[in-house]
């Protein structure tokens, strides 16, 4: 028997996702401040939700939507100043 028999195709995408994953967060962390990296992890949910719903089409519960709507409210008032200053600007 060796280490990987019985991968298949999509657990070999797994370790590719996550491989690529960790090298994108080492490269955020590299010229960004930490914060930022919980706000890709934020926003990353938006991005699974559209995915699972197009491609699966899954349907996302109420818990779901709960915490995606708190990630938005922390998002807004971290950058509150900058939005307030963006649309005072125009």
């Amino acid at each position: 028997q060796t280490l990987t028999e019985g991968y298949n195709r999509y657990c070999w995408a797994l370790v590719a996702t996550y491989s690529l994953m960790g090298l994108l967060i080492a490269q955020v962390m590299k010229f960004f401040d930490s914060i930022v990296k919980l706000f890709i992890s934020g926003s990353s949910m938006y991005v699974s939700a559209v995915l699972s719903w197009l491609i699966f089409g899954y349907t996302p519960t109420w818990n779901f939507l709960g915490g995606m709507a708190l990630v938005t409210v922390a998002m807004a008032l971290y950058n509150y100043d900058s939005i307030k200053l963006f649309f005072k600007s125009k």
